[in-house]
């Protein structure tokens, strides 16, 4: 492994929020008309929750992905759909037994300077909420994150 590889896998890979709902905006039907938050959210949780197997699961562990200038939940559930996408995350088994349930990268939203504590504490209230990133912290075999 090259220096420059192991430090991406230490540090992760950085995206926008912006650019991840351009990129949901291209690749999942519906989300591009999506005008309102809760649309979105549940747009990307029905994506990330659906059975159908999108891609060869990965048994390598992916850098973490930072998510910046997050405001919103969606930000965050963008990159969680791009990883159901992409074959990283596998809600598992719908009946409830976690057969199947895994997820090879860490999300980790940066909130953008301007989001209020009382604002960053919502986000993360509906985010624990949510069934599909409960799945995924659960996959990753972590309690949820707090702050």
């Amino acid at each position: 492994m090259t220096p420059a590889v192991a430090l991406t896998r230490e540090v992760g890979v950085r995206r926008s929020a912006r650019t991840l709902h351009a990129a949901c905006a291209e690749l999942l039907p519906g989300y591009a008309q999506a005008s309102r938050e809760p649309w979105r959210q549940a747009l990307l949780t029905a994506g990330c929750l659906d059975g159908r197997q999108r891609r060869a699961a990965s048994r390598e562990p992916a850098p973490a992905l930072i998510v910046e200038d997050v405001v919103q939940p969606s930000d965050v559930l963008c990159a969680l759909w791009l990883a159901r996408r992409s074959g990283l995350f596998s809600p598992g088994s719908s009946c409830g037994d976690a057969v199947g349930l895994r997820s090879a990268c860490e999300i980790v939203p940066a909130f953008a300077d301007d989001v209020s504590p009382r604002s960053r504490a919502e986000v993360w209230e509906v985010l624990r909420a949510n069934t599909a990133w409960r799945a995924h912290r659960a996959a990753r075999r972590v309690a949820p994150v707090l702050s």
